[in-house]
């Protein structure tokens, strides 16, 4: 029996030998491998004989009873082996608490993926989320994604969507209140452009402009459409004998500048039904519309210098295009 249970400690004794030179060959571990070498090293049969004759002596110091011979022999071994647990199991319990702390990596990568679906879930359930999903066929994280550009875009509430015939991947996105919808383009189920009638608002990946500088609500149309009527009958001999062409209205905006054109068929001197073409521009002062300047048929009626001064180079070749466009 004793043979056997020596063979079993030799068996540990050379265990915890190779477990310390593995343990010591990772930096974080020297310690730990250090533990394991030494307590290898107190089983050797010599060493530990060393260390109970030591700890026997230790223990016949604190003894204080008359026959001390007789005390420190009476359950020594006993003693002993609670002294060595005890030390040998504190110092694994210290080792162990001081090795650091290895990353839990699922646990970061877990949690930045929780971030970011956080971030891209910020509209996942916003009902125009919900719309763009259903219009475009799309999930709602796609939809998400889409609708978190147009609010960096400004759009607020989506009213409708309709997709642009012969176009692929192009939708119209009818906004409450704003008179010319914006239209946008997909590329794998991502946002690749937006805009608002030429402007371009968003594309490639970069804001280029913002629906508050250009969109004109449908209220405003229709002051607009009032007062230009108002402003244009005072030029015309016969306003109450005068046709205006409905579908020649065309109301842009650049920031605070507002440009409306239309085309009127009035009476002359003679009788004789002329054709005018009247381009008008307003700022919005206190929720007012000032008129700042009138052509007709390329002539001006009203012109102001101060608001041409305003705008800046952009603005000027913007205008100049769009009277370009309207054939002014």
């Amino acid at each position: 029996m004793n043979k056997f249970n020596n063979i079993l400690l030799w068996v540990f004794i050379s265990f915890s030998f190779i477990l310390s030179l593995a343990l010591m060959s990772d930096k974080d571990c020297i310690l730990l491998g250090q533990y394991f070498f030494v307590l290898g090293l107190c089983l050797i049969p010599k060493i530990k004989n060393l260390i109970n004759n030591k700890i026997t002596d230790i223990l016949a110091v604190f003894d204080k009873k008359d026959n001390g011979e007789k005390s420190i022999t009476k359950g020594l071994e006993k003693k002993i082996g609670i002294i060595k647990f005890t030390v040998f199991f504190t110092a694994l319990i210290f080792i162990v608490a001081s090795l650091p702390q290895p990353e839990n990596s699922n646990f970061t990568q877990n949690n930045t993926t929780q971030n970011q679906e956080i971030t891209q879930n910020k509209y996942v359930n916003n009902k125009n989320t919900k719309k763009i999903s259903k219009a475009l066929n799309i999930n709602k994280m796609e939809a998400s994604n889409i609708y978190e550009i147009l609010v960096n875009c400004g759009v607020d509430e989506i009213h409708w969507i309709e997709k642009i015939e012969d176009i692929e991947n192009a939708y119209f996105i009818h906004l409450e209140n704003i008179i010319e919808p914006l239209k946008i383009s997909l590329k794998d189920n991502k946002l690749e452009y937006v805009f608002y009638t030429t402007w371009n608002l968003y594309g490639n990946g970069k804001y280029d402009g913002n629906l508050s500088d250009y969109a004109i609500t449908i209220d405003e149309k229709f002051a607009l459409k009032r007062l230009s009527k108002d402003n244009i009958s005072i030029n015309l001999k016969y306003p109450q004998n005068s046709r205006y062409n409905e579908n020649s209205w065309n109301i842009t905006r650049i920031d605070n500048e507002y440009s409306v054109s239309c085309s009127v068929d009035a009476p002359n001197t003679f009788g004789m039904i002329v054709t005018h073409q009247f381009f008008l521009t307003y700022q919005k002062e206190n929720e007012k519309f000032i008129i700042t300047s009138m052509e007709c048929d390329g002539k001006y009626l009203i012109k102001s210098t101060e608001i041409t001064q305003k705008l800046t180079v952009k603005d000027k070749k913007a205008v100049e295009e769009l009277n370009e466009a309207l054939g002014l």
